[in-house]
């Protein structure tokens, strides 16, 4: 019998019962992070961001750290 595994690498912590589950299905999960993110809350960026909530305009964010 031949083991097909599938590795996925993630940059993000993924559930410990999803990586569970995958293993049941031949799939390994490897965690790195590549990138470390650092909130930056002033008042200065309160107030951009208040000014531009006031705005129709388009906002599209790229990942869920921008979103928080």
């Amino acid at each position: 019998m031949q083991n097909n595994k599938i590795y996925l690498l993630n940059t993000r912590p993924v559930r410990h019962t999803l990586v569970g589950e995958a293993a049941d299905h031949n799939i390994v999960f490897d965690e790195i992070s590549f990138i470390q993110t650092e909130a930056i809350i002033n008042d200065e960026i309160k107030r951009k961001i208040y000014k531009l909530s006031k705005e129709n305009i388009t906002v599209v964010f790229t990942s869920m750290t921008a979103v928080e």
